[in-house]
């Protein structure tokens, strides 16, 4: 088996049909790709849509139920499925173009430096009437929008929807390192779990990349364009970014002090921007008042008082991702790793033909 295409949902009948129909139509023959499909506790009998259509379109593949809430629970269960060598992510609002899994497979094949790959994710509205034409950076990144051109970017490029990678490793993660993140419930904001999962591949010593014939459209409902809920993601990215920049720079964990003292500058500035909303002050960054930007920096203050506080599980985590390095590492799969410089000459041509 080439591929395991790896789709968890909670609750995500609404769209359902449409990404498995788009999955249907893949350029890769079905002999050489599977579907795991895990169900996370739904309600709205997203596994029985998900049984019917499975067969109806001829997909080779199997319906799971996790029962337990949260989509590293749910991953963990496909992983442990998963025969593919390679795996492609796919959520339940994402809809494929049809040579997305060739692509993937041909570039990992390819590239044996590469443990995860990533490209276009292209918006597409619920609401006919909606656009995110004249939405700024800022918004499209908290919505998985993403298109960063025609060239292949290797090194720490960010990888989301869509992601695609060597299955064993990411088994690996999961067996033997773990998550620190908190886990995302149900339709909740999300909180950088796939910044975190390559990170952590980066760690490894894998490179990971954006590869611009990988292209996908992402199902948008109207309720996502609600402020409230973009500026929740937000906030939640900011309360991750602490530990993101500890995965990337480990040395950065050098004490609880360290933490606190970073804390603490950022819990001054939210202290200015309340006192700026007591005045009814608004800022020019984005329009946003002065109250989410308070909101803005007291959750990545939170972020680093959550670093102080678990600063041993912290470490734990740290160093459980050295101990991998002996198994997965691409020098444990007889891969010889590419060096950054020259990742970042390869050519379209040589990834994505």
């Amino acid at each position: 088996m080439k591929v395991s295409v790896i789709t968890c949902t909670y609750n995500g009948a609404w769209c359902l049909e449409r990404t498995l129909r788009a999955l249907a139509e893949q350029t890769l023959p079905k002999s050489e790709w599977e579907l795991v499909f895990v169900d996370n506790a739904s309600t709205d009998g997203s596994g029985e849509l998900a049984t019917r259509l499975i067969a109806e379109l001829g997909i080779r593949g199997a319906v799971l139920h996790e029962p337990q809430p949260g989509k590293t629970f749910a991953l963990q269960t496909a992983f442990r499925a998963a025969q593919g060598e390679f795996f492609c992510t796919v959520d339940d609002d994402n809809l494929l173009a049809s040579d997305y899994l060739a692509n993937a497979a041909e570039c990992l094949a390819a590239n044996p430096g590469f443990g995860l790959i990533g490209g276009k994710v292209l918006p597409v509205m619920e609401d006919p009437e909606a656009s995110l034409e004249d939405a700024c950076h800022w918004t499209r990144a908290m919505l998985a929008v993403r298109d960063f051109g025609e060239d292949v970017i290797a090194g720490n490029a960010p990888i989301g929807a869509g992601m695609a990678g060597r299955t064993a490793v990411m088994r690996g993660v999961y067996e033997s390192i773990g998550t620190h993140l908190p886990d995302r419930i149900g339709d909740g904001p999300g909180c950088c779990e796939d910044h975190e999962k390559s990170q952590t591949f980066r760690r490894l010593g894998w490179e990971v990349a954006y590869v611009p014939c990988l292209s996908l459209d992402h199902v948008i409902p109207a309720k996502r364009l609600d402020p409230e809920y973009i500026w929740s993601i937000a906030c939640s990215a900011q309360w991750a970014k602490p530990w993101l920049s500890v995965l990337a720079n480990p040395a950065a964990h050098r004490s609880r002090a360290r933490h606190l003292v970073s804390a603490s500058a950022l819990a001054a500035c939210a202290a200015r921007y309340r006192l700026a909303e007591l005045v009814g002050w608004r800022g020019a960054i984005q329009g946003k008042s002065a109250n989410c930007w308070r909101r803005f920096y007291e959750s990545r203050a939170a972020g680093y008082v959550a670093l102080a506080r678990r600063f041993r599980d912290v470490s734990g985590h740290l160093e459980r991702i050295e101990i991998a390095k002996k198994s997965l590492s691409p020098d444990s799969f007889a891969a010889s790793p590419r060096t950054e410089s020259s990742h970042s000459s390869a050519s379209r041509a040589e990834v994505c033909r």
